[in-house]
């Protein structure tokens, strides 16, 4: 935990140190899964992934469940708080009217990975993929309300926050009938997250001149392998391959990042 908040706290620190002194129109768009969504699978009928039960949010603002993955706030909820914004609301839950889409959204949804077929047993959630395709519909909303040049410092101006990775592998390569963990070895696998990030990330950023966000790998796995004797070997290697390909990836991409080992 004090590593999880020393990194938040580099990271903030860094990005509001390039930033003018008021924080007063500062815009964030999160991006993630379960670790950051606010409710946007309540949205979706047929979702196996949702957090609006009794007992999440019990330690939130109202006492109620919202769509969050856990009793109180989210990470995204406390670098809103840092940074002294209202925490955005989730993408499904806004009209194409709703002045909402210029102060910040979040589109990140109970389930998602990076690759598509991730958590596909949950029926229906965004994947990462999906969250990238809203981002562009809101930013034509934008332009709508805004006019294209405005629309366009808006979106550049504006804070990144992705939290990915663990579902890639807790809710995909680790689930024995999952046709990945079958077709391709670790580093296989590795390197098909890699050049798929890199390719959404490229598609996400590519018309944007300059860019702050931040990008929370969650190196998460299941406390178990295929044969006991696999169980140290996979942890140490998937961990090693995770950093060794994210550093690249994040040399090329990342203004401000933190990369966290849980």
């Amino acid at each position: 935990m004090m590593i999880l908040r020393l990194a938040l706290a580099v990271a903030i620190s860094a990005y509001a140190t390039a930033q003018p002194a008021s924080t007063s129109s500062l815009v964030t768009y999160i991006f993630g899964d379960s670790l950051t969504e606010v409710g946007n699978n309540n949205y979706l009928q047929y979702s196996l992934a949702r957090a609006d039960f009794p007992y999440y949010g019990v330690d939130f603002s109202g006492g109620k469940a919202t769509g969050r993955f856990t009793n109180g706030r989210t990470i995204g909820d406390i670098i809103s708080t840092k940074l002294g914004i209202p925490s955005p609301p989730p993408y499904l839950s806004l009209s194409q009217n709703d002045d909402a889409f210029l102060s910040g959204i979040n589109y990140a949804s109970g389930g998602a990975g990076i690759l598509n077929e991730t958590g596909i047993y949950f029926i229906q959630r965004l994947t990462f993929n999906d969250q990238i395709n809203c981002f562009k519909k809101s930013k034509e909303v934008i332009r709508a309300k805004i006019g294209d040049g405005a629309a366009n410092k808006h979106v550049n101006d504006a804070m990144y926050f992705i939290g990915l990775g663990s579902n890639d592998y807790v809710n995909n390569f680790l689930q024995p009938f999952m046709a990945d963990g079958q077709q391709y070895t670790h580093d296989e696998f590795v390197e098909l997250l890699t050049s798929t990030l890199n390719n959404q990330l490229t598609v996400l950023f590519q018309p944007t001149s300059h860019f702050h966000f931040l990008l929370f790998l969650y190196q998460k796995y299941q406390n178990r392998a295929r044969d006991s004797s696999e169980q140290i070997g996979w942890s140490s290697a998937l961990s090693f391959f995770f950093q060794h390909y994210y550093y690249y990836i994040l040399s090329q991409y990342i203004y401000t990042f933190c990369l966290l080992s849980q």
